[in-house]
């Protein structure tokens, strides 16, 4: 009877309970199944995120990131906060009130953080910075920025008389880190003292490049010429395309396209008033070397119509030699303008900067009263010292080319011959028309500030007709060589 119930209880065991219990661990294993699902595609890389923002909050503070900056560049940085958002693509960091300075020994002996006086003179200041990054490399330590925008802020610099920009010296190597010379700098000075650099681990986030940044409504302020003359780009915009950085961050050879769009003024600075005013849409193309220099911009910038030039040293000694031309019976000094200005639809100055030397490449046009003005290709402009040269041509207009052939007409019928007449007109045309029209030509060269400008029309003189006139006039030998001298006189009075 025993058997018989034990037999008839493992049967009944294993249809109620194994059957049973079978289906029950694969439904619980599915559902655990799913759990991990969801726990792997929703709440780990949620959790890495908090991990990562963690971790790259603690890199990236106002405190470590002043501390990278100044033990790099020649500056002293100042960073109010600093804020990462991973919780977005893509990824945001956001860096609050940064100013830049100038290095000083605040910076030069790595002052803490919370003991460091305002930075007397920003010299780069910034309401915001905003840097776009990957998230995906963001999370394993790397940062390439895909945008980074500059907002509101201003840019104070200064252009020595060698040509060098003030701002220049705060992408350099700083001399002195931490209260001693810089090991990156000076390497020999660790194999003289036996000194040996421990490495601080390093940054734990580290910055490869960038895809492109913007500069927003900032104040550009650059003052030259002793401080008498202030480039002011205030409604400047400039978006600056790929720059790539080599290992640690250093730079590398490669060429870096700008483009351009705003208006720049120049300004005297005493006075305050404005020489200048520049529409200007265009690009750029700064080249670097290996080290980070600059070696060459290419430039290809619109000026738009609405640009003007109320003080251009170069015109206003021409308006004083443009008088030669009264000698020809031309009067054309009043028909310049007071500014230069720019045609319908602008002009594009194509240009090259190397070696502390501007070039133009291709003729610049402006206008000028009624005449428009070309300086021709391979102008330049030493920034250092203001040298400069340029071929000035000139074309008038149709109305004033009539005007100018019809008073030339009216001088020659002064001339008592024929034949020396209509040489005069024929020398007349050759000299100061092309193609039909007025055309003066001119050269500007030395200080730009204070030129030295020159009217290199070949321009008809009396004295070269009277020969001809008197022998026309049957007047020769020992007459003709008597009436010369006096004849002379007369003829310059006339040709006045």
């Amino acid at each position: 009877m025993e058997s018989n119930h034990e037999a008839d209880v493992k049967p009944d065991n294993e249809v109620v309970t194994k059957k049973p219990k079978s289906g029950v661990s694969k439904k619980r294993r599915s559902r655990k199944v799913w759990i991990v699902l969801v726990i792997l595609i929703f709440a780990l890389p949620f959790t890495l995120m908090i991990g990562a923002k963690i971790a790259i909050s603690k890199t990236l503070t106002p405190e470590s990131l002043v501390a990278e900056v100044e033990g790099r560049y020649n500056v002293r940085l100042a960073v109010e906060s600093v804020d990462v958002s991973l919780f977005r693509a893509p990824a945001m960091i956001r860096l609050d009130k940064v100013q830049v300075g100038h290095r000083d020994n605040v910076a030069n002996e790595g002052k803490a953080f919370g003991e460091r006086p305002p930075i007397p003179t920003p010299v780069l200041e910034f309401q915001f910075i905003e840097m776009e990054a990957s998230l995906m490399d963001a999370l394993f330590g790397e940062i390439r920025v895909k945008r980074m925008t500059l907002g509101p802020g201003s840019v104070l610099g200064r252009v020595r008389g060698n040509g060098e920009v003030t701002l220049s010296s705060l992408f350099e190597m700083p001399e002195i880190v931490n209260g001693k010379r810089n090991p990156k700098k000076y390497p020999e000075a660790r194999v003289v003292t036996g000194e040996e650099v421990k490495s601080d681990g390093g940054p734990a986030v580290s910055f490869t490049g960038m895809e492109s940044f913007e500069w927003q409504k900032t104040q550009l302020k650059l003052e030259m010429n002793g401080r008498k003359t202030l480039l002011d780009g205030a409604d400047l915009t400039l978006n600056v395309g790929k720059i790539e950085l080599g290992a640690e961050g250093n730079p590398i050879a490669q060429t870096i396209p700008v483009q351009m769009t705003g208006v720049l003024r120049i300004v005297a600075v005493k006075k305050d008033i404005q020489q200048a005013r520049f529409e200007l849409d265009g690009k750029l193309a700064v080249v670097l070397d290996d080290t980070g220099e600059m070696s060459e911009v290419a430039i290809d910038v619109g000026f738009g119509e609405g640009s003007t030039i109320s003080v251009l040293p170069t015109l206003e000694k021409l308006k004083k030699k443009i008088e030669k031309f009264k000698k020809l019976g031309v009067d054309i000094d009043k028909r310049l303008a007071d500014s230069v200005t720019f045609p319908k639809g602008g002009s594009m100055l194509r240009a090259q900067l190397k070696d502390g030397r501007l070039t133009t490449l291709e003729p610049f046009m402006v206008v000028y009263g009624d005449f428009d003005v070309f300086a021709e290709k391979d102008g330049y402009i030493n920034l250092a010292d203001n040298d400069h040269f340029f071929n000035l041509r000139m074309p008038a207009s149709e109305e004033l080319s009539s005007y100018v052939r019809e008073q030339l007409i009216e001088k020659a019928q002064m001339v008592p011959t024929e034949k020396t007449r209509e040489r005069f007109l024929a020398d007349a045309e050759k000299s100061i028309f092309n193609n039909g029209r007025l055309e003066l030509r001119a050269t500007s060269k030395d200080d730009l500030a204070d030129p030295d400008v020159d009217i290199v029309n070949e321009l008809p003189k009396a004295e070269d007709y009277l020969r001809d006139m008197l022998g026309e006039m049957g007047v020769g030998g020992e007459d003709q060589d008597q009436l010369e001298e006096a004849g002379k006189a007369l003829l310059k009075e006339l040709f006045k």
